[in-house]
């Protein structure tokens, strides 16, 4: 019971910190900025918009790497060895505070996908609709022009319009976003033990920019690229998509094992290197 109750005070503090704010505050003002053309376009043409285009935005190789870097953000205050939790492993053990900490991550990560799915949906304000269907608005957008007309920063997709109903993308979308959120959380977390704090965040940010490579490489090798990169697993809208007859990214198969073996070491390394390691404290860093 201590232990449960040891990790539901620190998701309750890790979400109510000045660096998740600060996290909401850009990620909802990027998002707005996002959605606005759509939101013209739908003013325009009076078609109203649904609420599925979380995914397309997502899958944007700008948007994500603004949003990624924001995560790397987030989580660069691992180890998590700031003195206020020096009574905590006192009182736990080092290896339950580990295990809080891991359990923490997962919850921030499905938290921040909500909720800048909450924001793509909130910034629409009258102009969305709800329905289980992609909509006039996203199937004109995917067959015209207008994407290019109205200034859309991010790019629909008539393939996956086809491929996915609204929820079952929307679905992929949340459970690949947040099990790649927890792998980078997960990552920092295992160099910053392992190695150091700085090296953490190095890797990190070598990981988001292998987006570049693969989005910049032969089609013909960005299926094969893509699978050393987690970073691109979330542009879920390009699964299952063909170019020039050859796919994008990996299949949904190899993405959730590779993302469940993956974390399912990490933990194991946390947990063991947890064990083995001389603490070094650090004054609160909560910016």
């Amino acid at each position: 019971m201590e232990t449960v109750r040891y990790i539901r005070q620190l998701m309750i503090m890790k979400t109510m910190s000045v660096r998740t704010y600060s996290l909401l505050l850009i990620q909802g003002f990027v998002m707005y900025v996002y959605v606005k053309p759509a939101v013209r376009f739908s003013q325009a043409v009076m078609y109203p918009l649904s609420p599925w285009g979380f995914p397309f935005i997502l899958s944007n190789i700008y948007f994500l790497f603004l949003f990624l870097l924001e995560i790397i953000y987030y989580f660069s205050n691992v180890p998590f060895m700031q003195y206020a939790n020096m009574y905590q492993i006192i009182r736990i053990g080092r290896k339950k505070w580990a295990a809080g900490h891991m359990v923490s991550i997962f919850f921030q990560s499905f938290l921040i996908m909500a909720v800048n799915f909450g924001f793509s949906v909130l910034w629409m304000g009258k102009n969305c609709q709800w329905g289980t269907e992609w909509g006039k608005a996203l199937h004109t957008l995917a067959l015209t022009n207008a994407q290019q007309y109205y200034g859309l920063l991010f790019h629909i997709s008539y393939d996956s319009l086809q491929q996915y109903s609204p929820v079952e993308l929307l679905g992929y979308t949340m459970l690949i976003g947040t099990l790649t959120i927890s792998f980078l959380g997960l990552f920092m977390f295992m160099f910053s033990i392992v190695w150091s704090r700085t090296a953490a965040v190095v890797g990190a940010v070598v990981m988001t920019a292998g987006i570049y490579l693969v989005e910049n490489i032969h089609p013909l090798l960005s299926q094969k690229a893509a699978m050393f990169f987690p970073a691109c697993w979330l542009r879920t809208a390009n699964i299952g998509v063909k170019v020039h007859g050859s796919s994008l990214m990996p299949p949904m198969s190899y993405i959730l094992a590779a993302l469940v073996i993956g974390l399912a070491l990490m933990c194991g390394i946390i947990i063991w290197r947890v064990g083995k390691i001389e603490f070094q404290w650090q004054k609160e860093d909560e910016m």
